[in-house]
């Protein structure tokens, strides 16, 4: 059996090692061994020690020299982790909330005998409601354009003449899904999410010939797709809703979450999470790609 192994760079090996130092003082100061109030100091102190027993790699003469060189290696060492090394949850959602920009707010998920799960969008000025599935395995939004072809039965169409917030693209769309393919072309608009959450100039397509997804979307109980995926997945370009979210800081948090009902509504939260809706710790995990 062959496995393919990825070296980690000295400075990831670095930082690992000084975050668990610094992750065991924060264990021992929430234990009450060490006070709160003197944390940073006392985590300055751990770091003098560390960088002691690795040794200075001053080349400075003189004593002055030498104690300069050592503190600086000791601020480098505090700061090492911070700059190679993801931040924690807590730390994320510390520096979200002193912005005070974007907020969490959940759509509804209807559920379809267990076997579709959708939820309400709008698009444009005024409003145009859409059904669409947030697929996390996709990453273009598309809706049915008014005359589309092999579209199936009662389906809401964009209009983008109604729509004084529409921009003309034109660009060709086209996807392949597992069941077949899709084609129209781009368009932008604004595209508002649950409460009032609203990106503006939201790259998505309008289909003119949805006929390649058969049966299963002619009667499904949704109009179109919002995919959830990496930019990487998405066709011609488009930014995704969602990292057009955090750019445009609608959302609180880089964070979106499902709870699906069993047979009943359930939620999709975006900007954070419920955390009544489980039990324990969230893992966090480094991605090694975004695709």
């Amino acid at each position: 059996v062959r496995m393919k192994l990825k070296k980690r760079s000295a400075e990831e090996m670095v930082a690992a090692h000084l975050k668990r130092e610094n992750d065991a003082l924060r264990l021992a100061l929430a234990k009450g061994i060490a006070p709160k109030e003197d944390e940073e100091e006392v985590v300055r102190e751990m770091v003098k020690k560390s960088v002691l027993l690795r040794g200075s790699t001053s080349s400075s003469s003189s004593s002055n020299n030498l104690e300069d060189g050592f503190e600086e290696q000791v601020e480098e060492a505090v700061q090492f982790p911070k700059k190679y090394m993801a931040p924690t949850r807590d730390e994320e959602v510390e520096v979200d909330a002193d912005t005070d920009t974007g907020s969490t707010e959940s759509v509804i998920i209807k559920d379809y005998a267990n076997a579709q799960y959708y939820g309400e969008v709008m698009i444009g000025t005024p409003p145009q409601k859409f059904t669409v599935i947030f697929d996390t395995g996709s990453s273009n939004f598309w809706v049915p354009k008014i005359n589309c072809r092999d579209c199936g039965h009662d389906k809401s169409t964009y209009d983008h003449t109604i729509s004084k917030s529409f921009q003309e693209d034109g660009s060709d769309f086209s996807i392949q899904y597992g069941s077949g393919p899709v084609h129209g072309f781009f368009s932008v608009d604004s595209l508002a999410l649950a409460d009032d959450m609203v990106i503006e100039h939201q790259k998505f397509a309008e289909v003119s010939n949805a006929g390649g997804l058969g049966q299963a979307y002619a009667y499904g109980h949704f109009d179109g797709i919002l995919g959830l995926g990496f930019e990487g997945l998405s066709e011609g370009g488009a930014n995704t809703v969602f990292k057009n979210a955090i750019d445009q800081n609608v959302v609180r948090d880089s964070v979106f979450a499902f709870d699906l009902g069993d047979n009943q509504d359930g939620e999709l939260t975006f900007g954070g999470y419920d955390e009544s809706k489980f039990k324990g710790e969230i893992t966090w995990v480094n991605l090694s790609e975004a695709n």
